[in-house]
């Protein structure tokens, strides 16, 4: 990865005592929510007296709380998390949060490639007909299901005309071994038929390609999210796509929530030359301009879709594309998120998720609340892919 790093400021004493005095709240808190309430509080949890402690009154109204609330205490782990998101909203910032142990799994396993999942990807058909394509390996192959296959229904419930992709995934999303059943209507056939599968930990392709049919020589890709496959992935898609005599492409991001930072410098490099500001990341302390890298595989006309939906590392690349005039933008306008978060793990499975940097595109820009505005707007059709039918007469007429 190439970068620049230019120091801008370094931190203050005032900062320093800041994030000192923060990091005592937390401490105080964690103090005495770890302690179990029995009549009074023992010496082990008991906090430091008004005027002996750093945050005299914070102190007074917890040994206040603790030694005159009626009631039943709630667990020591509830106490402990409820005590750090009271400290996180006073930062008001949205993406500042902590997750429970359950979502911080989902979340990492999405981030992983990995989630309970029938194993198959979704796409329109025809107008207001969504079909599958099974993984290699998963439920979805395993129980029989072709590419092409129809789906009418999700366990008994009838899909409804004005259902988006991503709420049809959602439903067919689930715990490792819980059960969903599908009604499906296969092309060569008259009648519907049920197949009930057992979603699995699947490892998911965070991309998808193919060449679009009845197009002269156009290959069509869509990143899902960046995840830590989408490096590997993402590079080998355009291979395979210009194996297949692709002189054209259409890169997909709609619906692409962001993910893992980390490679998109790679990926870039895919599309656009070694050497190009892909970025700013701006922190407290410094800017490091990130600068694309790699081998260029593709320089053929570019189109590149774009939502409302599309996010944070999505709009960093979309972003890219737009200012270095590498690609026409088709679409709605962006989500607008110019934050960067670490993610932590906790002792107890829980993640907490910190905004440290935030970015900016090529141009310098800042898109909080604003979002990548495409070249061409095309609103959202259920049933017709207009967004993708425009691409396709973009490259394939000029125009």
């Amino acid at each position: 990865m190439c970068v620049t790093i230019r120091r801008v400021k370094r931190f203050s004493w005032a900062q320093i005592l800041t994030l000192l005095g923060l990091l005592l709240i937390v401490l105080s808190l964690v103090a005495f929510v770890s302690g179990l309430w029995i009549g009074t509080l023992t010496a082990d949890f008991r906090l430091p007296l008004a005027g002996q402690g750093p945050l005299p009154v914070l102190d007074e109204a917890w040994v206040l709380v603790a030694d005159g609330f009626y009631g039943e205490m709630p667990p020591a782990s509830t106490r402990n998390r409820a005590a750090i998101r009271g400290l996180l909203e006073t930062l008001q910032d949205p993406y500042t949060v902590l997750l429970d142990p359950g979502p911080a799994q989902q979340e990492q396993q999405r981030l992983s490639g990995r989630h309970g999942s029938i194993g198959a990807s979704l796409w329109w058909a025809e107008q207001n007909v969504i079909a599958l394509t099974p993984y290699t390996e998963g439920p979805a192959a395993a129980a029989g299901i072709r590419t092409g296959d129809r789906l009418m229904a999700i366990d008994g419930a009838r899909l409804s005309g004005d259902i988006s992709l991503e709420a049809v995934a959602a439903q067919l999303d689930g715990d490792i071994g819980s059960a969903v059943t599908l009604t499906l209507l296969r092309e060569s056939e008259s009648a519907e038929f049920t197949l009930t599968l057992s979603r699995a930990e699947v490892l998911q392709p965070s991309v998808e390609w193919r060449m679009l049919e009845d197009t002269s020589a156009i290959g069509y890709l869509q990143i899902r999210m960046f995840t830590v496959q989408t490096p590997v992935e993402v590079p080998q898609a355009v291979d395979g796509l210009l194996q297949q005599g692709a002189r054209a492409m259409v890169l997909d991001l709609r619906g692409n929530g962001g993910g893992m930072l980390a490679d998109l410098d790679a990926i870039a490099g895919v599309f656009l030359p070694s050497g190009l500001t892909l970025y700013y990341d701006v922190s407290e302390s410094e800017e490091r301009e990130i600068q694309v890298s790699g081998v260029q595989r593709f320089t053929g006309p570019l189109v590149v879709l774009v939502d409302h939906a599309t996010a944070s590392t999505a709009e960093i690349l979309a972003a890219a594309f737009r200012d270095h005039n590498r690609a026409l933008l088709i679409g709605t306008q962006t989500y607008g998120k110019s934050s960067i978060q670490a993610l932590y793990p906790l002792k107890d499975g829980s993640l907490l998720h910190v905004t440290h940097a935030v970015w900016l595109t090529p141009a310098r820009n800042r898109l909080d609340g604003v979002g990548v505005s495409p070249d061409t707007v095309v609103e959202p059709n259920h049933g017709v892919d207009q967004a993708l039918k425009t691409a396709i007469e973009h490259l394939t007429t000029g125009e």
